[in-house]
């Protein structure tokens, strides 16, 4: 089980945040990763 410093994690959050705040697949893909870091 990999550890991911929440920090790392936020970073790429809100970079893809950023750089598609007008896109509605931003949403998807911020839910996929927090899925993602849970169920690892």
């Amino acid at each position: 089980m990999k550890e991911i410093p929440h920090s790392i994690f936020l970073k790429q959050i809100h970079s893809i945040l950023f750089m598609c705040q007008s896109d509605k697949t931003y949403q998807f893909l911020s839910t996929f990763r927090i899925k993602s870091l849970f169920e690892n």
